[in-house]
């Protein structure tokens, strides 16, 4: 690209009159690297990308030298394919800009790219990121469950459910197979049989495994999940194993199989055996984002907009999606058109209008431009909606209690007086979950996420806290459904609480200041301390936090997003679905379970850390069968090595590698090879 030949003249002077090595000295110096460390070729590379869907990855460029990094150009290949975020147009010395790439492959095969930057660092100049990915065919993904740590398997050649032993004639615990289509086109499942791999014992007459209301032929949109119920009930004693296999329309995977294999025992002969307890998505959630609409909040209210899709697409990741309603406000109780009222945008094109105040899945999912489509786009729109006139003093845990109070009016301390402002909370009554008539749901979990560069206002921010947290101004309220959340007074998991806010108590810690702030940098803080926070996410309890605003925004956002699909560990019994601690004293009905009798449930202990179920058959009145239930590995296996990826997907769960790298696409992850 054409640039001033000065900066050029000026840097062979230099290099003529600076000795060797000396030039660190006078020059500025570009690292570029992702993660954790420098690169060691320039190149970054994005690995298998389904076509249609979109991977991303942070590029750090950072100014080692001694003077300010004038970066006088940039040029990017792979226009269209490959795309990133506003690079500034100079790096001061000391400092950082984090740079998000982003691969969309929109054809089969491998494409290639760069990020061309032209500076002013002497003896160099000119700095070439190379950019390459694979876009591969959609396919389909295949599960074996129940999970454990030994066979939690999606992968090709060892996915295994093991029925263990069952006495002859009776079921053991129907188990799971998940078949989802992964990529952007639909999915044929022309058959699923099961096929023995093993001759049946002499004893036996009849088959072993079954498929449990067997589908036939069927297809998978973009992203769904069908399950497969898979029942075992040996006609008698002996050893048994078999295969699920499936035919699909997947070039890469046409014939996905599960090995089966379980064994049958003499009736009356007791047994030990080890029950995994399915790990279960709880993903209907209400999401309410409470943003501090001061002057002062304009650069984290484009830094939110900007990483919306970070946000979005943890929720609508097909492996893990998450039923959700978003609705925003903000901190401000002094407009009438705030006061915990959920924001609003309209989109018209011609015939087509569209009201946004409510995002889920379906949001401006027909909108004829499709710019326009999505719930991201939508998220963004009422983003745009908030200003920055808002009041001065920020009543975040107030908003919240506004939010969540139905009809009548509600209550709130600022300093030595007490105010009162009608209640705003939105109910949702539509049965089309297409076309929400309101924020809030009965049966979903509730999540709070207050952003805010100053302390919280609220006066008695504890008795708030228990105000929100025993949803006060929902349950018992004229014109509210009986029973109303009351499931979020049940469980701390049912209501969640993220205050993103500068994580000093006392002092600010020192985010950048405005006039150094670029898009991509971590939000900064006016703040002297948030102690008001602190409090009123202490009194909360485990189910709230305090979420550092200085942080790596986009990664703030999708670990906020990744803790509200987090898989719980449970087991069904009569009433519903219970944790272990709730465990006592219940009866598991009889299809849960290998014999259709009673049960008896204990808790983890001391003596049982796994918690046990205690087992009756009336068919055999002297035998009583202890049955642990593995509550340990579960939990561990929801995400054994902490990288935010359940085990259920994870390629590597036992070496962290949140970004699923998989160079020769066998299955494994390149940390576990």
């Amino acid at each position: 690209m054409p640039r001033s030949h000065t900066p050029w003249l000026f840097s062979a002077l230099l290099l003529a009159a600076c000795p060797s090595g000396s030039l660190d000295l006078v020059s500025p110096k570009l690292v570029v690297s992702v993660g954790a460390g420098e690169l060691k070729d320039t190149s970054v590379a994005f690995g298998e990308v389904v076509v249609t869907n979109r991977a991303t990855r942070v590029v750090t460029l950072a100014n080692v030298g001694a003077r300010s990094l004038e970066i006088e150009g940039v040029d990017r290949e792979g226009e269209g394919t490959f795309q990133h975020s506003p690079i500034p147009a100079a790096i001061e010395r000391g400092q950082q800009v984090n740079v998000v790439v982003s691969f969309e492959p929109n054809a089969v095969g491998k494409a290639l790219g760069a990020i061309v930057l032209y500076t002013n660092e002497l003896g160099r100049g000119t700095v070439r990121v190379d950019l390459s990915g694979d876009g591969v065919d959609p396919g389909v993904r295949v599960c074996a469950g129940p999970l454990d740590l030994v066979d939690e398997n999606c992968r090709p050649g060892t996915r295994r459910v093991d029925f263990g032993e069952a006495i002859e004639k009776h079921a053991r615990p129907d188990r799971r197979v998940q078949i989802t289509a992964v990529g952007g086109s639909r999915v044929e499942v022309a058959s699923a049989n099961v096929r023995l791999t093993k001759p049946l014992p002499k004893c036996a007459a009849g088959d072993a495994f079954t498929i449990v209301d067997d589908p036939g032929a069927f297809a998978l949109a973009p992203g769904e999940t069908r399950e497969l119920a898979i029942h075992f009930a040996p006609p008698c004693a002996g050893d048994y194993e078999a295969e699920l296999l499936l035919e699909t329309s997947d070039p890469r995977n046409p014939a996905p199989k599960v090995s089966l294999s379980g064994s049958g025992e003499h009736d009356c002969t007791a047994m030990s055996d080890t029950y995994f307890p399915e790990i279960v998505f709880d993903n209907k959630v209400d999401i309410l984002f409470i943003l501090d609409d001061s002057a002062s909040m304009q650069y984290i209210q484009a830094t939110v907009k900007q990483y919306a899709a970070s946000f979005i697409g943890q929720l609508t990741d097909p492996l893990r999606p998450v039923d959700f309603h978003i609705g925003v406000t903000t901190t401000d109780l002094t407009r009438a058109d705030r006061r915990g009222r959920l924001v609003s945008r309209t989109v018209n094109a011609g015939a087509f209008s569209e009201t946004i105040r409510v995002i889920n899945k379906h949001s401006l999912a027909t909108a004829p431009n499709p710019a326009d489509r999505g719930p991201v786009r939508a998220f963004q729109l009422l983003m745009e909606a908030i200003d920055t006139s808002g009041s001065p003093d920020e009543f975040g845990f107030a908003t919240a209690g506004a939010a969540l109070t139905f009809g009548g009016s509600f209550n709130y301390r600022f300093g030595t007086g007490t105010y009162t402002i009608p209640g705003a909370a939105d109910i949702s009554t539509s049965a089309d979950p297409t076309k929400p008539n309101g924020f809030l749901r009965p049966d979903a979990r509730l999540a709070i996420i207050i952003l805010s560069d100053e302390d919280d206002a609220t006066g008695q921010v504890a008795t708030m806290a228990s105000y929100v947290k025993g949803l006060q101004g929902l349950v018992g309220r004229a014109g509210v459904p009986p029973g109303f959340k009351q499931r979020v007074l049940d469980k701390p998991e049912d209501l969640q609480i993220f205050a993103v806010v500068d994580p000093s108590a006392t002092s600010a810690q020192g985010c950048p200041a405005p006039s150094t702030w670029q898009p991509g940098d971590p939000p900064y803080s006016y703040s002297s301390g948030t102690p008001n926070y602190h409090a009123g996410v202490a009194a909360f309890g485990p189910s709230a936090r305090i979420v550092s605003l200085c942080s790596n925004f986009p990664a703030t956002l999708t670990d906020i997003a990744t803790s509200l699909s987090k898989p719980q560990c449970t087991f069904e019994v009569k009433g519903g679905i219970v944790t272990p601690e709730e465990g006592a004293d219940l009866c598991i009905q009889g299809g849960r379970c290998f014999l259709p009798s009673e049960y008896t449930i204990a808790p983890p202990s001391a003596a049982q850390p796994n918690g046990s179920v205690t087992i009756k058959d009336s068919a055999c009145p002297n035998l009583q069968t202890v049955l642990q239930f593995d509550f340990v590995s579960c939990l561990r296996s929801a995400d054994q090595d902490g990288d935010t990826v359940p085990n259920v997907m994870d390629l590597c769960p036992v070496n962290a590698d949140p970004g699923q790298d998989d160079g020769d696409s066998d299955g494994t992850g390149d940390a576990c090879e």
